[in-house]
């Protein structure tokens, strides 16, 4: 939920014609719908609603009468497939103005899972996935290149050996993968479609035509192809050497099914819903599950082929080919570390943001995820530097190895069972956010041995609840509390506002209903009280009301994209420069440093650009011309969207007047003297990502790049006649 008009809590002079909620992603208009109630529960909306990307309307039945109204709203996300859900309350008339709107019901808390099983599907999704892709890189990157440490002999019978395990484990992977998903649209059915009486049928072709359905679709077939091109490779490599041309060809096609399966996985992740940063959300949620399948899925082939080595080969045998083996999966397991380090801490940034979003459900299971990961850090660090240097000369050495790897498997395991829990729940800073906007603005004052907190909802110009509690320092909560006022007004104001009378609740507390705050800035806070027991409470505070959107819930706490541009750039230059400094001490041959060396400087050289594109983009659009024609057709579509999403600040006109623009403080530009002083290229800007400590909301995400320059092209005739160019 980003923002509503009539906006939440709000009370509206007239009755408004519809109701219009915007949200932080596209949402599927056949799975989502917006409900509006009377004080009776009857319903007073028309049943129509439309969707656009993330903007959902209702229209209202004519006629509302004066009172508080309830929006009741539900979506399910076109990008990841979440359901959401939840109600506000707005009012109509004078009777909403006061404590009627605040005392109506609290909208209910989101569930934490949509449903109880999605978090073990999505487990399985993933541990599926990353087993059948790592069991196959494990082969040509590290089990058949050590095999050179063998005898002819010894290297086929521990290849003949060790070829139907690998293979059992990437079809089970595949296996689990497939049924996983099958699972997974069954449980979004479940969870995603409330029309109740729906039968499941028609439930699971709603999905299936959604967003995330068609990934769903795509993913299916990625993983049957590789399952289909797996089977294929069995019935040609009986009579087919292994570096026969088909040979290769089928293996190619099942690691790029495999591969192609687990990236419609990131297409529908947390960080694909990141408005902004879509593209580097994806593509870090995508090389997180690349390195978590190179570095998991290897560890399970690893430790199969150290017990068929134990099994097959003699004492001498057996410690030259673990000795070759362990430092070429070494290297591929720092690679694979360095690349989750790098974007599990950008994903980190991303759905989290904030320090205080830790102690969300998100933040906590992340917490958890990050200490199972560092107890799996430490065991390889032992296998690496103490271990690693000592299989040549002991097999006691091999089997404390073996025994280290299945520990690290099991790690594994329970690090992606906690992966799977993060992708079901609401990431940490939209929690952090609503849980703040429903605690408001909070001060504190501290005189004469007691502490006067003072609560401020919704902390928003406009009508609040004035909350007070009083606590003695030594004897603690104050409930016998007399004449307890409260007076508000601005601060520095010549004249004294009159004190209003707060009735007591429990514990200490004392409330006025209703205290209108009518614009952002500073406010000062009195508070007085008479103690039968001590000396009189009076506490002066001041609070600053943030000067935002009033149809605007946005806390604040979201990644901002220009920083999160910068920072991919440098996620993806610091994986450039680790693969160098791999190439420099791992690379065994000429072929293969001369192959590391070029791909870890295309990846650095990538993070370059990256990173001076970041810096140009801020930047670039005030600098562009609008690529729209400015004619009689831009112009008129630019007057609706004007009408549709400005005039109700700015006026008809853009003089100013609109309806709304006598309560906004600072108050709506006149545009038709404003928009002449600036280039085209900054007007895209403003429209775009807003004007800072001003109403004016970021429309980027809600509209499209060429809606907002068709806009920028009526704004331009404003004031002055209209002429085809």
């Amino acid at each position: 939920f980003d923002r509503a008009t009539p906006a939440p809590g709000s009370a509206t002079a007239s009755a408004p014609p519809d109701v219009t909620i915007w949200f932080s992603e596209p949402v599927t208009r056949s799975l989502s719908a917006i409900e509006v109630f009377d004080a009776t529960r009857q319903r007073v909306d028309r049943n129509d609603l439309t969707a656009d990307g993330a903007r959902m309307t209702v229209t209202l039945r004519s006629g509302l009468a004066a009172g508080v109204y309830t929006v009741s709203w539900r979506n399910v996300s076109e990008v990841d497939g979440h359901a959401l859900q939840g109600s506000y309350v707005f009012g109509v008339g004078d009777v909403a103005v006061g404590g009627a709107l605040l005392a109506a019901p609290e909208a209910p808390e989101p569930p934490l899972l949509a449903s109880r099983s999605e978090p073990l599907v999505r487990f399985l999704v993933v541990l599926g996935g990353v087993l059948a892709l790592g069991a196959l890189l494990f082969g040509p990157v590290a089990g058949i290149p050590a095999l050179a440490a063998l005898s002819e002999r010894d290297a086929r019978r521990l290849s003949e050996a060790l070829a139907p395990p690998l293979g059992r484990l990437v079809v089970g992977g595949a296996a689990v993968f497939l049924l996983a998903s099958g699972a997974q649209l069954v449980a979004h059915a479940a969870s995603a479609t409330f029309a109740p009486g729906t039968d499941q049928l028609t439930e699971l072709k709603a999905v299936v035509d959604s967003a995330w359905g068609r990934r769903w679709v795509w993913r299916v077939t990625l993983g049957i192809a590789a399952l289909a091109a797996f089977g294929a490779l069995g019935v040609v490599s009986g009579w087919l050497e292994d570096r026969h041309p088909v040979v290769r060809s089928l293996q190619w096609v099942m690691g790029a099914a495999l591969a192609g399966a687990l990236l419609t996985v990131s297409l529908t992740s947390h960080g694909a819903a990141v408005r902004g940063l879509a593209v580097p959300g994806t593509l870090a949620d995508a090389l997180h599950l690349a390195a978590a399948a190179a570095w998991s899925g290897g560890l399970v082939a690893l430790w199969l082929a150290l017990r068929a080595a134990r099994r097959l080969l003699d004492r001498d045998a057996q410690r030259a080919y673990v000795a070759e083996l362990v430092p070429r999966f070494s290297t591929i397991a720092v690679l694979s570390v360095a690349a989750l380090t790098l974007s599990g801490a950008y994903a980190t940034w991303l759905q989290v943001t904030a320090p205080r979003a830790l102690s969300t459900p998100y933040g906590l299971v992340l917490l958890a995820k990050l200490g199972l990961t560092a107890l799996l850090l430490a065991l390889g660090a032992v296998n690496l530097w103490w271990l690693r240097p000592r299989l040549r000369r002991s097999l006691a050495a091999a089997a404390a190895l073996r025994r280290s790897v299945a520990a690290e498997i099991v790690l594994v395991v329970l690090v992606i069972a906690a992966a799977g829990l993060l992708t079901s729940i609401e990431p940490a800073r939209q929690v952090q956010t609503r849980e703040e906007l429903a605690r408001g603005l909070v001060v504190e004052a501290h005189a004469d041995g007691v502490r006067t907190r003072v609560q401020l909802q919704p902390g928003a110009a406009g009508v609040n609840r004035v909350t007070v509690e009083l606590d003695d320092e030594r004897s603690g909560a104050i409930r016998a509390a007399t004449n307890v006022f409260v007076r508000v007004q601005p601060a520095g104001a010549d004249v004294t506002a009159a004190p209003q009378t707060a009735r007591a609740l429990d514990n200490g507390r004392y409330v006025v209903d209703a205290v209108q705050l009518p614009s952002a800035g500073a406010w000062q806070i009195a508070v007085e009280a008479t103690r039968p027991d001590g000396l009189d409470v009076r506490a002066r505070l001041e609070a600053a009301l943030p000067a935002r959107a009033p149809d605007s819930t946005t806390a604040g706490i979201a990644p901002d994209p220009d920083r999160g541009r910068l920072l991919w750039s440098g996620v993806v230059a610091a994986l450039g420069l680790v693969v160098l400094a791999l190439v420099r001490f791992a690379a065994r041959s000429r072929i293969a440093r001369v192959r590391g060396t070029t791909l870890g400087a295309s990846v650095a050289l990538a993070g370059v650009v990256l990173f001076y594109g970041a810096q140009a983009h801020e930047d670039a659009p005030a600098q562009r011309s609008n690529p729209v024609p400015f004619s009689t057709q831009s112009i008129a579509a630019g007057r609706e969207l004007f009408a549709a999403r400005c005039a109700e600040c700015h006026g008809a006109t853009g003089s100013g007047d609109g309806p709304r623009a006598a309560s906004l403080k600072p108050p709506p530009a006149d545009l038709s003297m404003h928009v002449p002083l600036h280039l085209e290229g900054q007007l895209f800007t403003f429209i775009a990502r807003g004007v800072a400590n001003t109403a004016m909301p970021a429309f980027q995400g809600e509209l499209t790049d060429e809606q907002i320059w068709t806009l920028v092209n009526f704004l331009q005739t404003l004031g002055q006649p209209t002429v085809d160019r």
